[in-house]
């Protein structure tokens, strides 16, 4: 399919490929009146207006701006059942580790998780995986985790490939054995399984992930844990500092992390080896919201090098699925700039998940992963995010949400 946008009021796109750190977490390329030639599922040329393709479909762009896809590069998002109860046991004064102490928050939905059948784990995570497509997303990470033995952790590896394929959107699969203790298990016991599973299941995901945290797993059974997967070299993330610093970020020194995610409670130190290792750092703003917890302070992260993401951490203790939202969130009180943020959520997210040389960016060559909003300014996008929806929705190349019939003209 030829198609062509044109008259494209503004266009905002990354000033470069992630991963962005410093001064120049914020820089843009902004161009204005333009044209994108888009062609098998790629941008082939940003043109000034009026330069015509032969044959071409056209879209007429005036009064909308483009930005690239939204990247969400971390993601719960596939569960069985919900946590409802806990909101108000959470809005009541539980904490995270009073609701694990008694059998409940993940421990709930690895219960559920593990009694719901493939079919009702792919039609539920369906309904929240479109939400984030109709709010701009073109590429999403999915962990497992919420299965914690063998068969329940492969149904959730699958259940990701046929959502894949069911909707023709990138996702990047991270299995996450470490993500709780099971009830059955002892701990020595339970990271003996997850090394074999590590095994078993290699080569149908693209990350493997641990939480090092307070009521998770500590910083040696998680080295011992990554020391595994090294050997196999299976790229790795790591959740850490969301509860308590224990030193987790100190990980960073031994294994060549990619991403690390949480960092509300990160230290000095902790910084510091973030930024030695090259990993990102992703901020989980509507985790804080949703926790009722103090935000990360990605300000801290830019000043000291690190190049920052933003992503949801979508999960059924945060259900939420507004990329505007969650931008509002690292703008207000994560201490970004507007800039800072569209990269965090689409160059930096891109590098973090190893895609940046096809996503990320609104660039000859890269995929036709474009959002376009009847808008003013980039600002708008995250001010008005619940009342200002994306205009259109285009996903390698295909238009797929639009807030009205699109119409088409050939040159």
């Amino acid at each position: 399919m030829e198609l062509i946008i044109e008259n494209v009021k503004r266009i905002y796109t990354a000033g470069k490929k992630g991963p962005l750190s410093g001064s120049m977490q914020g820089a843009l390329s902004i161009s204005g009146n333009r044209s994108i030639h888009i062609s098998e599922g790629k941008i082939r040329g940003i043109y000034e207006s009026g330069t015509g393709v032969p044959g071409a479909e056209r879209i007429d762009g005036s009064g909308l701006i483009a930005i690239p896809g939204f990247i969400d590069s971390h993601t719960h998002m596939l569960y069985g059942g919900n946590r409802s109860r806990e909101f108000e046991l959470r809005a009541g004064g539980m904490t995270y580790l009073d609701l694990l102490k008694s059998g409940n928050g993940i421990l709930k939905t690895v219960r559920d998780t593990r009694a719901s059948p493939e079919i009702d784990l792919f039609s539920e995570t369906a309904v929240r995986l479109e939400s984030f497509m109709r709010n701009g997303v073109t590429a999403v990470e999915m962990k497992s985790g919420y299965g914690l033995e063998l068969e329940s952790e492969k149904r959730m590896i699958s259940t990701m490939k046929m959502l894949e394929k069911a909707y023709d959107i990138r996702i990047l699969k991270t299995f996450l054995p470490l993500h709780a203790l099971p009830p059955e298990s002892g701990r020595r016991e339970y990271l003996e399984e997850s090394v074999k599973m590590l095994s078993q299941l290699k080569g149908t995901f693209d990350f493997t992930d641990a939480f090092c945290d307070s009521g998770a797993f500590d910083v040696n059974e998680v080295g011992e844990y990554f020391s595994h997967a090294q050997k196999d070299k299976i790229p790795l993330r790591l959740h850490a500092d969301e509860i308590d610093d224990i030193g987790a970020t100190g990980l960073c020194d031994k294994f060549p992390i990619r991403s690390v995610d949480h960092l509300l409670k990160t230290q000095e130190k902790g910084m510091e080896s973030v930024r030695r290792s090259g990993a990102v750092a992703t901020i989980l703003p509507s985790t804080a919201f949703s926790l009722g917890e103090k935000y990360a302070d990605g300000r801290k992260w830019i000043e000291h090098g690190v190049p920052v993401a933003v992503a949801s951490d979508h999960s059924p203790l945060n259900p939420v699925t507004n990329m505007q939202f969650v931008g509002n969130l690292a703008i207000r009180f994560c201490h970004l700039t507007v800039e800072e943020t569209l990269n965090a959520m689409t160059a930096n997210a891109a590098y973090s998940l190893d895609i940046q040389d096809k996503k990320g960016a609104i660039e000859e060559k890269m995929d036709a992963d474009i959002v376009l909003y009847r808008a003013d300014e980039l600002r708008d996008i995250f001010y008005l995010w619940d009342t200002l929806k994306p205009y259109i929705v285009i996903r390698g190349g295909k238009i797929v949400c639009s807030e009205e019939p699109v119409e088409f003209e050939i040159n």
